[in-house]
């Protein structure tokens, strides 16, 4: 944990690193490397170099990976906090501070300050987005910003000038992968590799390269994944580990995973990959790469415009109804006063949503993607690993990547050809391989026409779901990671009935709800939102309730 205020810079226990010389000291948390310079330090170095003779802001760009920052420049007395290009790292500020811990930062918070709208957006979702927490005046910093303290101890905001995902792009995918290579080369190398093609994309393209690495892969016995992933990492001639997903410590880890996930996440999507990436640290792994953010190589976001990609025509409306909402946390669940505000959250959203819009509709969704399911979701998950396990990072969510995938055309992207015509270079045996939905990835034409029935079997499937709404729950395309047995365990635990109790307590939900009437995909969250109030509640922050609270 780095803080940052006008009493100066506090490290707590967490996986800091620090560089201290003459003119600077900084300290980050997470994966930062300049591409072909080692990963942390070596690249620390050199960025640190250019910082004597030039503006932050002008070389920021430099730094790839997935991280915070905090640099003190003690000749100027002044200092800079910022996060990856990407955007994926959560760090948070404040009018008075600057943390990379939103529970550090809400020590001194009360609990009538919760913003009702936020808590209400949270159990919809199951986080919060554009930069929002549950405290109107605690934000997550934004890939484009430079948190300054500057010599007068005023907190400014300055601008990165690392440009716009929607930019052109400069980027070779070879040249990237090649400078990853040199960057990661003397990593203990760890690659996820499940059943589907961005995981496999990666481990062939580091084989072609000559890295050394091992793959892994979570899970529960008998997973499609897992069963793929095994035959996937043969034809590689990889050492492959397989972590089960157990809840033999359900009941104890539950106080764990709210650390982990800062307060502001569903803690039960963390409870598998939290064994996975601890199963790595005990390793002596060093580095872990994951193929998070390939949905932007192929037409996943695309899908309910099917087959008007590249239109004009652009129906925001219908990409929130089947790609953001999936469901609501139903009306009558709550208080009064918060049914009132879900009410018109949907409505919010969509107009926040249309601030994203650009030339085409396939654009628009790449640019909603990047900032709300990449930057949100995946960046939790990321931040998690890297706070608390091993150093985690994903290649293709960066900036660069990310520019590339936006500017490719609608061919290279459907069919996964983009996927397809690498894998096929790198290895064509992994590519004939067939992935978790029964077709391969491989670009010959003899493969491609008989994946092809496979293919549109497959969207079809994807496409139903997405225009007829209807229960996520019993939506099941393949069998999930997570033990089965986690969620009905969960609801017999005494800790999720006094939680609930807590939430009723504050005003939050109905006093009439009952167990049974809450969805599997809200547990999490109403786990997550009762932890923090009783973690405030027994504070020094408490002032009592949060709302009047009135059953409908």
């Amino acid at each position: 944990m780095i803080n940052v205020s006008k009493a100066g810079i506090k490290v707590g226990p967490s996986k800091t690193k620090t560089y201290k010389n003459d003119s600077f000291d900084v300290y980050w948390n997470g994966v930062i490397y300049i591409p072909g310079k080692p990963v942390g330090l070596p690249s620390i170095i050199e960025f640190i170099n250019k910082l004597l003779n030039q503006d932050i802001a002008e070389i920021c760009a430099l730094l790839y990976g997935v991280f915070f920052m905090v640099v003190q420049d003690k000749t100027r007395n002044i200092t800079y906090a910022f996060i990856d290009n990407s955007g994926l790292f959560k760090a948070y500020f404040s009018t008075t501070e600057i943390s990379d811990s939103f529970l550090d930062l809400i020590k001194r918070k009360a609990i009538g300050d919760i913003s009702p709208e936020c808590i209400v957006e949270f159990l919809c979702f199951g986080n919060l987005y554009c930069n929002k927490t549950f405290f109107d005046d605690i934000k997550k910093i934004k890939d484009n910003e430079i948190m300054v303290l500057n010599s007068k101890g005023v907190f400014e905001v300055r601008d990165k000038k690392i440009g716009k995902i929607s930019d052109e792009s400069k980027c070779e995918i070879l040249s990237f992968l090649k400078n990853c290579c040199e960057s990661f080369r003397d990593e203990q190398l760890s690659v996820d590799l499940t059943g589907g093609a961005d995981t496999r994309f990666i481990a062939a393209l580091l084989s072609y390269f000559g890295m050394n690495f091992e793959v892994a892969i979570s899970g529960t016995e008998g997973n499609t994944d897992i069963k793929v992933a095994l035959e996937v990492a043969k034809l590689l001639n990889r050492n492959i580990y397989v972590t089960q997903h157990t809840i033999d410590t359900l009941e104890q880890d539950i106080e764990k995973l709210f650390i982990y996930n800062d307060g502001l996440a569903n803690i039960l999507t963390y409870h598998r990959v939290s064994q996975f990436q601890n199963d790595r640290l005990q390793r002596g792994v060093t580095l872990g790469l994951s193929g998070a953010g390939g949905e932007l190589f192929k037409d996943s976001w695309w899908l309910q415009d099917f087959p008007f990609y590249n239109s004009s025509r652009i129906r925001i409306e219908r990409l929130f109804e089947r790609c953001i909402r999936k469901t609501f946390f139903p009306h009558i669940l709550l208080s009064e006063r918060l049914a009132d505000l879900s009410k018109g959250l949907e409505r919010k959203f969509i107009d926040l949503l249309n601030l994203y819009r650009l030339n085409s509709n396939t654009q628009t969704y790449d640019n909603i993607y990047y900032h709300f399911r990449a930057q949100e979701a995946i960046g939790r998950f990321l931040t998690n690993t890297n706070n608390y396990f091993i150093p985690f990072y994903t290649p293709l969510l960066e900036l660069d990547l990310a520019r590339l995938s936006f500017n490719l055309k609608r061919r290279e992207r459907f069919n996964n050809m983009f996927h397809r015509n690498w894998i096929t270079f790198s290895n064509l045996k992994v590519a004939r391989l067939k992935t978790n939905h029964g077709f391969t990835v491989s670009s010959r034409k003899a493969d491609m026409l008989a994946d092809f029935l496979h293919y549109l079997s497959d969207k079809q499937k994807r496409l139903v779901n997405k225009i007829i709404p209807k229960n996520p729950e019993k939506i099941i395309l393949q069998d999930g990671p997570d033990n089965p047995q986690m969620i009905g365990r969960i609801r017999r635990m005494q800790i999720t009935h006094e939680l609930i109790g807590v939430l009723k307590k504050y005003g939050i939900l109905n006093t009439a709800l009952k167990i049974e009437s809450v969805s599997d995909c809200h547990l999490g969250s109403l786990i997550t939102l009762g932890l923090l109030l009783k973690r405030m509640e027994i504070g020094p922050s408490y002032k009592g309730t949060l709302y009047q609270n009135k059953a409908l």
